[in-house]
């Protein structure tokens, strides 16, 4: 939904990390259920924070703030908090180590964590299948344009990052951490102060951050089609993913945060911020004074992997950022095609976009088609570069989440 432009890079100084301190009526959090999720609560119940909203067998759902159940539904809940719920959240379950290494993957699955660089993929799923690997890879290669929140942990909470990432590899077996960083003098500095890992430098334009293409870079080759990265013996996490670990095992506080970037291009408003999962992007704004006028529209994610949102949109886990931009600068009406190939010389996988979006609105599209589309990365780079701005991105995401 986002027509991307170029963007100033984010200031070489991360801005100060902190928690957005709630009004006293935040407004109802919203939280969707994801698939298989079961309600283990009814409206009108009474809630505590960090308490259990629903629960699979890969992840729960949490409230993060004590209220009480305002609605339910199949695929939501909302919470009205209380008046007297506060943030930041103090220690909710305090869970000793050796517990949660008895079986950690139950442990991530527990605390709720669903991968936070903007996936949702279930943590306890990823690690479960990685046992054996023998690489961690610490994914702060943060390409998109204006965002600084991965910058901002490294940086300010290196001791979560760091513990985290040693606890999955811990977890897994693996004897190797690396952190994988976009080709940047002025951070590699400061992280070779703060990390004694191994630091994999990688291109400085996007998608640099890719997980295959930070798969190329560390093993030398792109992994055959259908490879996922445990199959090479590799588990890589986002930044804020071991963060949110490194806290629950620390302070006993689950899933229920949300380290994003704020950012305001007419405002000049650039900061980092930790937020209750499942608060309105409107309540957000309001109280971090920011007046959203009737020129400009919110994007939930990156400049070029987001998607256009509202004030009544809820924050998630997958909530890497929240833009304000002109309204001039979303995606006009989408055109004809004019068959030009930008999409596919745009592609880093070398896909042909916009034939793939033309073969997977068949009933039945080809086995080729369905192959090409689960190596799609959904960066965005087709959408961005195509003249007649077909919405190709949000159509290969929306085929994505029907095939799954």
């Amino acid at each position: 939904m986002y027509r991307p432009i170029p963007q100033p890079r984010p200031p070489h100084a991360a801005p100060a990390l902190a928690w957005s301190v709630l009004g006293a009526t935040p407004g109802e959090l919203t939280y969707g259920l994801g698939r298989g999720a079961v309600p283990e609560v009814c409206v009108g119940d009474a809630v505590v924070a960090g308490q259990v909203l629903a629960r699979s067998a890969a992840f729960t759902v949490r409230s993060a703030l004590a209220g009480t159940v305002a609605t339910l539904t199949p695929s939501a809940v909302q919470v009205t908090p209380a008046s007297t719920a506060v943030w930041p959240p103090s220690a909710q379950t305090p869970t000793p180590e050796a517990t949660a290494f008895a079986d950690f993957p139950a442990f991530l699955a527990e605390i709720g964590l669903r991968g936070m660089g903007g996936a949702l993929f279930p943590a306890a799923l990823k690690v479960r299948a990685s046992r054996g690997v023998r690489t961690v890879v610490i994914n702060a290669a943060e390409c998109e344009p204006g965002l600084s929140i991965d910058r901002t942990l490294l940086l300010h909470e290196r001791d979560l990052v760091l513990g985290g990432a040693r606890a999955v590899a811990r977890a897994v077996g693996a004897e190797r951490v690396v952190l994988a960083l976009r080709r940047d003098a002025d951070l590699e500095t400061q992280v070779r102060a703060l990390y004694d890992v191994e630091l994999l430098r990688l291109g400085n334009r996007y998608p640099a951050g890719a997980e295959r293409l930070i798969l190329r870079a560390l093993t030398g080759s792109l992994p055959p089609a259908g490879v996922l990265p445990f199959q090479v013996g590799v588990v890589l996490h986002n930044v804020a993913s071991l963060w949110a670990i490194g806290r629950a095992l620390r302070d006993g506080v689950p899933a229920i945060e949300r380290p994003l970037t704020l950012r305001v291009g007419a405002g000049g408003v650039h900061r980092d911020l930790i937020v209750p999962v499942g608060l309105r992007i409107g309540t957000l704004l309001q109280q971090e004074g920011v007046a959203l006028s009737p020129t400009e529209g919110v994007v939930c994610g990156g400049l070029m992997m987001g998607t256009a949102a509202t004030v009544e949109t809820p924050i998630t886990l997958g909530t890497t950022a929240v833009l304000v931009v002109p309204r001039q600068q979303l995606r006009p009406p989408a055109r004809s095609c004019i068959r030009c190939g930008a999409c596919c010389d745009a592609c880093p996988l070398g896909l042909h976009p916009v034939a793939l979006v033309r073969e997977l609105s068949n009933p039945r599209p080809s086995a080729a088609a369905r192959a090409q589309l689960a190596e799609c990365f959904l960066c965005g780079c087709c959408s961005a570069v195509c003249p007649a701005y077909l919405p190709l991105a949000e159509d290969l995401r929306r085929a994505t989440s029907t095939q799954r």
